[in-house]
């Protein structure tokens, strides 16, 4: 029960950057016209959002991959386009929390798009 509410606290942690990010038309410049000191300070940032974020979705990417690997099987492969969605939606998306998410001109994307680009 520990580890659950532990785990629980850990994924909101990981994602409380997007929450707190405001717009980019009001979130100053962006990482790449940064000053020095403020770039510093958003790679810090990064790293530390990044830190709390990776485990969270790289625990989604085993769930997703599992539950496509079950879905595959259990349909003896008449499933693949459906499984294939699921395993895309969690290796898909960011891995780690850019410095441009902090600054509101990036938003970070949790979620892999399901369907291939044409």
């Amino acid at each position: 029960m520990f580890r659950a509410r532990r785990l629980g606290i850990l994924a909101a942690l990981a994602l409380l950057p997007a929450l707190l990010v405001s717009s980019a038309s009001a979130a100053g410049p962006e990482f790449d016209d940064s000053t020095i000191g403020r770039k510093a300070a958003l790679l810090t940032g990064s790293a530390l959002m990044s830190a709390l974020y990776t485990p969270v979705k790289a625990g989604y990417f085993a769930v997703s991959t599992a539950a496509g690997a079950f879905k595959l099987v259990a349909t003896l492969g008449q499933a693949d386009e459906s499984a294939a969605r699921l395993w895309r939606r969690g290796v898909g998306g960011d891995w780690i929390v850019h410095p441009d998410v902090l600054t509101g001109h990036r938003e970070l994307r949790f979620f892999g798009d399901p369907d291939p680009a044409p």
